[in-house]
């Protein structure tokens, strides 16, 4: 099965729909002990992993919403590395404190509001709210 027939959601309806990467506390760039650190709660559920297989699988994630976005004309909402992979912005390896919340908002509200169909539904909604 192909990416494209894993996902078949915009193609069968005409609601715009956006699929967004997966941003992680865990970071290639990171020192051994950081890896460690941040792959910690991840590491709880799959033992059989290391923190570097860990990295390598949600860059695999990554490329098939990326894929997956691309195949079925989703809006896709990209950039999971500008949420710094911190200790402020996640309280474990893949869950977001407040900050990093307002962070993936941003990241929600800029691939929304850059995108032409999206705009154009906003636009008539407004329109139709001052009749």
């Amino acid at each position: 099965m192909t990416t494209s027939h894993a996902y078949r959601g915009p193609r069968e309806s005409t609601a715009r729909q956006a699929l967004a990467t997966f941003s992680t506390q865990l970071r290639s760039e990171q020192s051994e002990e950081d890896k460690r650190r941040a792959s910690a709660s991840a590491m709880y559920y799959m033992p059989f992993m290391t923190p570097d297989g860990l990295i390598a699988s949600y860059r695999r994630y990554n490329q098939v919403i990326r894929e997956v976005a691309a195949a079925t004309g989703a809006v896709l909402i990209d950039g999971e590395d500008t949420i710094p992979g911190d200790s402020r912005h996640f309280t474990d390896t893949v869950h977001f404190t407040d900050a990093g919340s307002d962070r993936m908002a941003v990241r929600v509200r800029d691939a929304l509001s850059g995108d032409d169909a999206v705009r154009s539904v906003l636009r008539s909604g407004v329109a139709r709210a001052k009749h």
